[in-house]
């Protein structure tokens, strides 16, 4: 904080002393008249209305012409002024008066058309056919401030379902100064997945480029990013995490354990330093009670401004979370130095395969974007995550005959375990049927990511529409997972909705994961990691709350949701859980 106040008393100063050399030496093309300009913005007013009592040149006019001659300059009222007693200047003043006139009316007449024609435009874009409905908002801002505005329901958010009234299914709007259009149409949404790299490709506002760096993964098209991709699959790939099953149950076991005996936790911010420590481990091998250095801590630093008014000045949020990324990224980057300064014999984690790929000779990786690939990671993989828990955690507790079915299903998978001292296999966990119905259904309702943006490389007709090649598209999820025409009472927790219904991958009416070529290669990690989660939690614990939590949802994400809970062991009596209470607080999630 002092170093934050340091910097903005030393640009304050700075500004204050460059705006006085400023006033006491315009700037001019050549030499101005000699003078003074006085003091700033009184200049010398003062002296100029000062009165007199002589016939003579004004008092102030006659020091002046003696001091500087006939042309001089001042200031009067806060405005720089060229004082004239010279014949010949005042004569070519008043000549040149109307022709300085006309070309002045004219410079406005030109100013005003080009001011009213370029509203014209913003109001009513170009387009080789007809736009979707909608409205541009004001020049620049557009509908932004609407759109980022935070609610507190599980349903479509406002700004959306206000215009699907009005508009439709696809309407058009304006955010942060870019014209977009809006999808809330389940075959346009496919057809926007599917179509990847040759009618759309992924697209975000420079604001979130910036903050999760020019070369990231989303941001990457084509070749490059199946490689990427491929190289993503070797982590979180279904042979990795087949091998990754127990570590996550031991992990999660532990952690459980931690909490139950601590009075109350943070739901959502505990099972996201368990999901980071875990994935940090995997990356990067990171063990933060060995490190000296706290990487988790960057990260919360730069989740707090993700949400925030891209306004990058000492002391916002914005410029809180560029520092936090920046203080992340120069942390990698020691430890791919000094991975890299001592490498391995056996490969242990992704940064050793990442290093494999940088010493090939023809690898088209750069140390850039490997950087870049592994913040995205870090950030993605517990974030979401950690949310989807809480989530999941918070309608269990909602709905007791949910958390039943669930009990009864992992109660028979540890019944019908021949070594019962055995962990977790991936038999077991393939059979979980109704924890990945119920998975399914809390993304469906949480819609962590509620806006997935595109932008269309070619004029694109749509029922009877046409989307301008260059407008960014957003695809609303909520807007289908939430429509009764797709799902029955799509507002009621029901997990058995998903027994008649495709689970795997994405459809039509189920985007949580993404779809075509970009769906989530996470997918898997983050099924694994909740279902052995909840394998853990109903087996051998028991939880409480008291009232409810506080949830903010934005037009883009989930912002705010709180659970501060409890948990018992299950073999404690229920009396102990008679004088307990479970608070709930809100937490801090990122826009996307």
């Amino acid at each position: 904080m002092w170093s934050v106040s340091l910097c903005i008393a030393a640009t304050v100063v700075v500004s204050i002393t460059h705006w006085l050399y400023r006033w006491w030496n315009p700037k001019c093309n050549g030499n101005l008249p000699p003078g003074s300009m006085g003091w700033p913005l009184l200049g010398e007013t003062i002296q100029f209305f000062a009165p007199n009592s002589t016939w003579d040149t004004p008092p102030f006019v006659k020091e002046r012409m003696k001091r500087y001659g006939s042309i001089f300059r001042t200031s009067l009222v806060g405005r720089p002024v060229i004082v004239s007693t010279d014949s010949d200047l005042n004569n070519m003043i008043f000549q040149q008066e109307g022709q300085l006139f006309q070309s002045c009316l004219c410079i406005a007449a030109t100013v005003v058309v080009s001011i009213t024609h370029w509203l014209y435009r913003w109001w009513n874009p170009k387009c080789n056919g007809n736009l979707p409905p909608g409205s541009m908002g004001w020049p620049l801002l557009g509908e932004t401030i609407q759109f980022f505005a935070p609610n507190s329901t599980w349903d479509t958010p406002p700004f959306v379902k206000e215009r699907m009234k009005r508009y439709g299914s696809i309407f058009r709007t304006s955010l942060v100064g870019r014209p977009v259009i809006v999808s809330t149409d389940s075959d346009l949404n496919n057809m926007i997945f599917q179509q990847e790299g040759q009618l759309f490709q992924s697209w975000y506002p420079d604001s979130f480029t910036e903050v999760f760096g020019r070369q990231n993964v989303g941001s990457l098209h084509g070749y490059m990013y199946k490689y990427l991709k491929n190289m993503v699959l070797y982590l979180f790939g279904p042979e990795s995490l087949k091998k990754m099953l127990n570590e996550v149950e031991t992990v999660a076991t532990r952690n459980l354990d931690k909490w139950a005996g601590q009075e109350s936790v943070e739901l959502k911010d505990v099972t996201a330093n368990m999901i980071f420590d875990l994935t940090a481990k995997k990356l990067i091998s990171y063990d933060p009670e060995k490190s000296s250095e706290n990487l988790r801590e960057n990260f919360v630093a730069f989740i707090q401004g993700l949400i925030s008014f891209p306004l990058d000045i000492p002391g916002t949020a914005y410029h809180k979370c560029l520092q936090g990324r920046k203080k992340a990224m120069t942390m990698l980057t020691n430890m791919l130095d000094e991975r890299r300064a001592n490498p391995r014999k056996v490969k242990s984690d992704f940064f050793d395969y990442v290093l494999e790929e940088l010493d090939r000779g023809d690898t088209i990786l750069t140390e850039a974007i490997a950087l870049d690939l592994m913040f995205v990671l870090l950030f993605a993989s517990f974030e979401t995550t950690s949310l989807a828990i809480t989530v999941a955690v918070r309608l269990l507790t909602e709905n007791p005959q949910a958390l039943q079915k669930l009990t009864e299903e992992h109660e028979n998978i540890l019944r019908n375990r021949e070594n019962k001292e055995s962990g977790l296999t991936w038999k077991e966990y393939k059979s979980m049927s109704y924890t990945f119905q119920l998975i399914n259904e809390t993304v469906r309702l949480a819609n962590i990511v509620p806006g997935v943006f595109r932008k269309a490389l070619k004029d694109i007709k749509i029922k009877d529409y046409t989307i301008p090649a260059g407008w960014a598209v957003m695809v609303c999820p909520p807007a289908v997972h939430l429509n009764p025409n797709n799902y029955k009472d799509p507002l009621e927790f029901n997990p058995s909705r998903w027994e008649r219904m495709e689970q795997k991958g994405a459809s039509k009416y189920f985007m949580a994961f993404g779809g075509g070529m970009r769906f989530c290669v996470g997918t898997d990690f983050t099924k694994v990691q909740m279902a052995v989660f909840l394998h853990c939690l109903v087996t051998k614990y028991r939880w409480q709350t008291v009232r409810g939590g506080e949830i903010i949802i934005g037009s883009c994400c989930v912002e705010k949701f709180g659970n501060n809970t409890k948990f018992l062991n299950s073999n404690y009596a229920e009396d102990d859980f008679s004088q307990e209470h479970v608070k709930l607080d809100a937490i801090q999630a990122p826009r996307c």
